[in-house]
């Protein structure tokens, strides 16, 4: 079994953002992004998994992209991921998740170091 980790920032939101991301983190229990956990603070986006709040990053991925989609049409988001696989340390790894209105893109460590 393995843990993934991130954490992701959107800053300098908009009352209008604040509100629609603030009314979708509180309907994640039961709504459209059950398993993304976050806050809005101080005209501020702070997504983040731990221990408490596994993640599933196609779905915080599917919910960056609706909000680009609504508010920054012609904005790219990017967040890093850690996998943490014990005790099988060598499936161990991580990688980005680039997110436009257009397209999620996944690399993975394992990617980069077989291009390298």
């Amino acid at each position: 079994m393995s843990d993934i980790y991130f954490h992701s920032y959107i800053t300098d939101l908009t009352a209008a953002e604040q509100a629609w991301l603030t009314a979708e983190l509180a309907g994640c229990s039961d709504g459209q992004y059950p398993t993304a956990y976050g806050e809005v603070e101080n005209g501020a986006l702070h997504l983040y998994s731990d221990e408490e709040s596994p993640a599933e990053l196609d779905v915080v991925a599917e919910m960056l992209q609706d909000f680009i989609r609504r508010f920054r049409p012609d904005a790219t988001l990017r967040f890093g991921y850690a996998r943490i696989c014990e005790p099988n340390e060598d499936e161990s790894g991580g990688g980005v998740i680039i997110v436009t209105g257009a397209d999620i893109t996944w690399r993975n460590t394992d990617e980069w170091l077989e291009a390298a």
